[in-house]
């Protein structure tokens, strides 16, 4: 397999990305020294389904507590590990390959006060940069759709994971129809495009040793 990060790093880096979004706050009026999470409410998930979706996610986890240690890998912009954080108080490491998007998330949560909470790393998701047994959930929400080596992906948050932890993750997958018309949102071209159906995303999940549990 080809080394894409590149590509991946094309599709997501954005010149001058913290003054693209801190200038439009101020604006708007913002206190850029005092910013809460609710300013940044209207891109903070991109993701389908915003904010909700990530809690529904939360009430999936047993146990899910102030305790938990999480990754959260494709981080992006950091909005799901401050909502964590914040929310429920746990400690978030956030994983993406995307050089400017952790710099930037590293920069709002320091300007949300929740950097006490909250970290961001650079690295790849098929080559960790953690110890085995580190984390009690992993989390990735619209990342897989960018990474080809599913096995390696999830046999690496399967390594990272304590005994008994769990993966959380929200995808886009394969349909039954099988071209897609580009550009989408995760990708211009298939260069960087790697859906694959439930039914495979499910095996492999098995493959490397997770069980589900919803």
């Amino acid at each position: 397999m080809s080394d894409y990060s590149p590509q991946v790093n094309k599709q997501y880096s954005r010149d001058n990305l913290a003054d693209q979004i801190i200038t439009p706050l101020k604006n708007d009026g913002k206190d850029i020294d005092n910013l809460t999470r609710a300013d940044l409410s209207t891109f903070d998930e991109f993701h389908i389904g915003g904010v909700v979706e990530s809690r529904n996610l939360v009430s999936k986890i047993p146990d899910f507590n102030a305790d938990c240690k999480v990754l959260d890998v494709g981080s992006g912009l950091g909005g799901l590990a401050r909502t964590l954080a914040d929310e429920f108080g746990c400690t978030v490491v956030g994983l993406d390959l995307t050089v400017e998007y952790v710099n930037v998330a590293t920069k709002l949560t320091e300007l949300v006060g929740l950097s006490d909470k909250v970290s961001f790393k650079q690295g790849n998701a098929l080559d960790m940069p953690f110890e085995d047994n580190s984390f009690d959930v992993v989390w990735t929400q619209f990342a897989g759709m960018n990474i080809e080596d599913k096995q390696k992906l999830y046999a690496q948050c399967h390594r990272v994971l304590k005994d008994g932890g769990y993966l959380a993750f929200h995808e886009v997958m394969a349909g039954a129809k099988a071209d897609l018309i580009f550009p989408v949102f995760w990708a211009d071209t298939d260069e960087v495009n790697f859906l694959q159906p439930p039914e495979t995303i499910q095996a492999i999940l098995s493959d490397v040793g997770f069980e589900q549990v919803a």
